[in-house]
């Protein structure tokens, strides 16, 4: 049993790897990202996110990230990228 995990950022780790262990989270927010521009500028709905075949697709190409949800996509990075300088 694992008493305490040592992880940096902590909260990044909390709002998109709830039940991973978050070992690089500038990773995630890129992967993070890159999802939600993606979804931008091909005019997807984020909906998407919970598809089935897109879990399994990011499930092969980074096994320990954790998709976050439809809600925080709206709430957290759309707001973010919105707002990003340039």
């Amino acid at each position: 049993m694992v008493k305490h995990l040592n992880v940096t950022q902590n909260g990044i780790c909390r709002i998109f790897t709830p039940r991973k262990l978050c070992q690089r989270p500038s990773q995630v927010v890129a992967i993070t990202n890159a999802i939600c521009k993606m979804f931008a500028v091909d005019l997807k709905p984020l909906g998407m996110v919970q598809d089935t075949d897109f879990k399994v697709l990011m499930a092969l190409v980074e096994p320990k990230y954790s998709i976050p949800d439809q809600t925080t996509f709206i709430r957290n990075v759309v707001s973010e990228l919105y707002n990003e300088p340039g």
